[in-house]
């Protein structure tokens, strides 16, 4: 049986220390390797051509520059391939619907992610 291919992971979070502890905790997942940290949107698109494609994104919601929603539909457009896990303090009904239809896979809380 041939080997499992690690997932290229990247984490979008505006919060430089919550951005550090997410990618820690999914450092520690044997099935995918973080190659990219950013803040915001702008950062993703200039820096993910450096680091070839995404197959997994993890995405906050409420990123300055260009919000979650905006960065989810525009990966989505860009690389469809990408799954888009989207995080968020305030995981309402409201937010997690308009994610979903922007093209995220799911939504998660912080609170379970950093419980």
């Amino acid at each position: 049986m041939a080997p499992i291919r690690s997932l290229r992971i990247a984490v979008v979070e505006d919060h430089v220390l919550l951005r550090t502890v997410l990618a820690a905790l999914v450092g520690k997942w044997p099935h995918g390797k973080v190659v990219l940290e950013v803040g915001h949107r702008q950062d993703y698109c200039a820096q993910v051509q450096q680091v070839g494609p995404i197959d997994l994104v993890i995405v906050d919601l409420l990123v300055p520059v260009m919000d979650g929603f905006d960065t989810i539909a525009s990966i989505r457009e860009e690389q469809p391939d990408a799954r888009i896990l989207t995080i968020t303090f305030d995981p309402q009904d409201a937010y997690v619907h308009r994610a979903l239809l922007a093209g995220a896979h799911g939504v998660v809380g912080k609170d379970r992610i950093l419980n």
